[in-house]
């Protein structure tokens, strides 16, 4: 949400680098010293004892001012345990990083000028996703810092923010709040779905204004939450019909300023942080914990003044991305992959290679050192219609490898095509224009494994057979 929270009205005195003993049920956020903009600390809340920590003190030249909109300039990588955040400033156009396992800081290059500054993390792709110019939505690399286009909003024109925006990277779904001016000067809100991997853009008609704040996405419930309205509900957030629930009424909203939220995903909980005015124009922070399911209020007590607002926790496993065929697990940097239980010694990237039916599971090794296994993942065997030998061609050797030879009885004249599939049905060769009964097939980049060989013309003859490569 846009506002710039307060500034610690407590003074503090910790050394830079400090680190105090951190779990995973921690909120992370930005403090600064009472009556300046500098030292900034990094800081952490425990959700169950209640109790603030400062695990480091930024350099000099980090300023309260570099942090910006932090809600909206800034994301996090729970799994890695690393924080990203944009400027305020227009004339610094880094990416920052700051690892809080290693307590390091650091900034990608220069960032085109027409980046946008609002920030979300992708941990299956290891990128941030931000705006470009005239409606691109981009991906930018952190591995290469290169920016890569996902998708053209034709609606969103330059200078537009992403203010309120979550994303569903297991289904490639990134979902954000347009607010457009309508007649009388007056905001009128709509939702936006984007599929990341196709580019597709669906957008509903409106929901009105005061439109729909700090959303967040639980990857368990597999569900996006927000809040807002004039009486500042909590909403679920259908992804087919684009059309918000009311799960609970937030108390006391005309009281209620300063909003800033984050979630929790172990125990299904929207986090939400505000201001509450006091005698003497103090402003009292305080955070509410919500459960989603049945929309009770479960926390609310003091919460000390922060900047951001990051859950550091993470679900107790996580599923496997199915990327047009191959299995693709979150972003670490170690990855161990079995089948059946059974480790798949020649699997250790972040992509599965393997095709064969069963269950697979990664278990990955993060940056931190800390380790999540996967859900598991099932290839189910390939339904191929039985192959009669009268129907079927002559492969020799089979089993091969490098290459085999298909012989089948061609009539002379008659163009043929080949297709080869593997065992989820998908086609992965397809070679046309044989007009002889002896094709020289190769192996090439297929790895070894059961395939299936469909030999066809126009006439309506088909062979069928299978194919096993060692």
């Amino acid at each position: 949400m846009r506002t710039f929270l307060l500034l610690s009205i407590l003074a503090s005195s910790f050394i830079a680098g400090t680190v105090s003993a951190q779990s995973n049920n921690v909120i992370y956020g930005i403090k600064v010293d009472s009556g300046t903009l500098t030292p900034v600390h990094l800081t952490s809340f425990d959700c169950g004892t209640f109790q603030t920590s400062i695990i480091y003190t930024f350099p000099p030249g980090i300023t309260i001012r570099n942090f910006g909109y932090a809600d909206e300039h800034s994301s996090f990588d729970a799994y890695n345990g690393r924080l990203f955040w944009r400027d305020d400033s227009m004339s610094d156009r880094h990416l920052y990083t700051f690892d809080i396992a290693t307590l390091s800081l650091s900034s990608s290059p220069n960032l085109p000028e027409s980046f946008g500054q609002n920030i979300c993390y992708d941990a299956y792709n290891n990128q941030i996703i931000l705006k470009g110019t005239y409606g691109l939505l981009l991906g930018y690399d952190l591995a290469t810092f290169e920016p890569d286009t996902i998708a053209q909003i034709p609606y969103i024109g330059y200078g537009t923010a992403l203010p309120e925006r979550a994303l569903n990277a297991y289904d490639q779904q990134f979902l954000f709040t347009h607010i457009r001016l309508a007649v009388g000067g007056i905001n009128d809100d709509s939702i936006v779905l984007v599929n990341t991997a196709s580019g597709s853009v669906t957008r509903n008609v409106s929901i009105g204004y005061p439109g729909i704040y700090d959303i967040q996405y639980d990857d368990n419930l597999h569900r996006f939450y927000g809040f807002g309205g004039f009486q500042s509900h909590l909403y679920s957030i259908d992804t087919t019909t684009l059309r918000p629930t009311v799960i609970a009424n937030l108390p006391d909203t005309a009281l209620r300023t300063n909003y800033e939220a984050t979630y929790d995903p172990t125990h299904g909980r929207y986090i939400l942080m505000y201001a509450l005015p006091k005698p003497n124009s103090r402003l009292e922070r305080r955070v509410a914990m919500y459960d989603v399911a049945t929309g009770a209020q479960v926390v609310d007590t003091l919460f000390p003044d922060e900047v951001m607002a990051h859950y550091a926790g993470t679900a107790a496993a996580f599923r496997l991305q199915n990327n047009t065929g191959t299995l693709k697990a979150l972003y670490g940097k170690a990855y161990a992959w079995t089948l059946n239980d059974t480790l798949l010694p020649n699997e250790q990237n972040q992509k599965l290679v393997s095709n064969r039916p069963g269950n697979y599971r990664c278990e990955v090794t993060f940056m931190n050192n800390n380790r999540l296994r996967s859900l598991p993942f099932t290839i189910a065997p390939a339904k191929v219609p039985p192959v009669s030998p009268a129907a079927a061609a002559i492969v020799s050797p089979n089993p091969f490898h490098d290459y085999c030879i298909i012989r089948f009885p061609a009539q002379q004249g008659t163009q043929y095509t080949l297709q080869v599939s593997n065992s989820l049905g998908q086609i992965v060769r397809s070679e046309q224009e044989f007009s002889t009964g002896s094709i020289l097939f190769h192996q090439g980049s297929l790895v070894p494994g059961l395939y299936f060989y469909e030999l066809s013309c126009r006439s309506g003859e088909v062979w069928r057979g299978r194919l096993s490569i060692q």
